[in-house]
């Protein structure tokens, strides 16, 4: 029991290590070389990307299975949404 729970421990602490070292190295890089506007906008596009497939990847399944109508809907009025945003 315990061999388990230390295992699942360690493998977290290894994942969540590599994002503490990632951050840590992209802030220093940031303070000795800030990014331009672009770059600034790209992260940020990226980040964005990330978050909408893990909102695709996780909550949507369980949707489309009860009523694919509502997903199709939802997503085709949050994209027309954020290129009218985008416009602007």
């Amino acid at each position: 029991m315990y061999k388990i729970v230390a295992e699942t421990l360690i493998q977290a602490l290894s994942y969540t290590s590599l994002a503490v070292v990632a951050a840590l190295v992209g802030g220093v890089v940031a303070v000795y070389r800030p990014p331009d506007p672009q770059m600034e906008s790209n992260v940020q596009h990226l980040a964005a990307g990330v978050v909408f497939a893990a909102v695709a990847a996780e909550l949507l399944p369980d949707i489309h299975n009860k009523s694919p109508t509502v997903v199709v809907s939802g997503f085709a009025i949050g994209i027309v949404t954020m290129l009218g945003i985008h416009r602007l």
